[in-house]
């Protein structure tokens, strides 16, 4: 039976040794490859406050830390979040153990290059991101697609429509402008822009942005919330997401020539912003 720690990770044997979840050995492995295996301390444990006895002398017992690794003098943990407990633990560490160096590490997005990233950094990086805005070229993506209709009409999805794919306060038998119809998608596209700010996690290309836009414009933001290409997003792998367009080709449970037009020109459109954003890392442009 898998044992859960209290991060929800099984922990996990290798070669006799018992790591709490699949990534902390994974880290092992990769401390293997830089430093010799005698250099590596595993699972050392710290006192943090000695025990003593209060007034009452009742014994109160001592406040211990157990990092996942020591090498050379620098302590390593092991996560994807931080608890409460641990930031306490943390700052007792630093204290007590001046000396030392204690380094909060995970995973690395795949669009950073590299293997593990400090937790600290990673936040620095995701909260770097600004809220962005849809360009003109997602702007001409999506009214290509939705089409301008000046009068209401019901879509493939049997929802009343008007204008570029505006679905929300229409009314049978409404006409509206052409300019009305700008100012409509104009006060939609806010919506799904500030949505897809929010979902996503860390910093995209412009073009990867228009993309998802699109994506949630025609599908809903939650629909996007809860979708796979969401999902392999956030952790920065991109080309991986790419492949997730495609799956959303259908209306009704049948698919849909347009839908899949559309989402062939989404993919490609975050495919070229993925580039783009990998020649702007290894030239240093912003």
């Amino acid at each position: 039976m898998a044992i859960i720690n209290k991060y929800k990770n099984k922990k996990v044997e290798f070669e006799g040794i018992k790591f709490d979840s699949e990534m902390e050995k994974d880290f092992y492995l990769y401390l293997l490859k830089k430093y010799k295996k005698e250099d590596i301390i595993i699972q050392p444990s710290y006192t943090l406050l000695e025990s003593f006895r209060d007034k009452e002398d009742k014994l109160i017992r001592a406040i211990t830390y157990k990092a996942d690794f020591e090498v050379l003098g620098v302590s390593y943990d092991v996560k994807g979040i931080v608890l409460p407990v641990f930031l306490l633990k943390e700052k007792l560490f630093k204290y007590k153990y001046p000396e030392k160096t204690l380094k909060v590490i995970c995973k690395a997005p795949k669009y950073i290059g590299l293997e593990w990233i400090e937790l600290s950094e990673l936040k620095k990086i995701r909260k770097g991101k600004k809220e962005m805005k849809t360009s003109q070229k997602g702007i001409d993506l999506i009214k290509s697609f939705e089409g301008l209709r000046l009068q209401a009409y019901r879509c493939s999805a049997n929802k009343l429509t008007i204008g570029y794919g505006h679905t929300s306060t229409v009314k049978e038998g409404m006409k509206i402008t052409t300019i009305q119809a700008e100012e409509l998608l104009k006060s939609d596209l806010k919506n799904f822009e500030e949505g897809v700010t929010r979902l996503v996690g860390l910093k995209i290309h412009q073009l990867m942005f228009d993309s998802l836009v699109s994506f949630a414009f025609n599908l809903g933001l939650g629909n996007f919330q809860k979708s796979t290409l969401l999902k392999k997003i956030n952790p920065g792998n991109f080309e991986e997401a790419s492949k997730e367009f495609l799956k959303w080709n259908r209306a009704n449970g049948k698919v849909l020539e347009g839908l899949t037009r559309r989402r062939e020109s989404e993919k490609n459109l975050f495919l070229q912003g993925f580039k783009e954003l990998e020649i702007n890392e290894i030239t240093g442009k912003k």
